[in-house]
């Protein structure tokens, strides 16, 4: 299964979004925070990575690095989320 791990504060929207990909096929992880989604990059393993631009404590752009600064066996795809236009 393909890995997806949600990264999202607006938790409501998350559960949406992950629910339709686990309806299609795919394995999904939930986080709300940037710290978290370095964890679970780390332990998890994903395939993708959808996150919020603008999370509480930073934004995605310090994932961006840390995936980039990381020898990890599997690159994660980034797509980046915001609901500000």
């Amino acid at each position: 299964k393909h890995r997806v791990l949600i990264a999202d504060d607006e938790t409501h929207f998350a559960r949406r979004l992950g629910g339709y990909m686990a309806d299609h096929g795919f394995e999904v992880r939930f986080v709300t925070s940037v710290s978290e989604a370095k964890d679970v990059v780390q332990t998890w393993l994903p395939d993708s990575i959808f996150i919020n631009l603008f999370l509480p404590e930073t934004n995605a752009l310090s994932l961006f690095k840390f995936v980039n600064s990381r020898p990890l066996r599997v690159v994660p795809r980034i797509i980046v989320m915001s609901k500000q236009a």
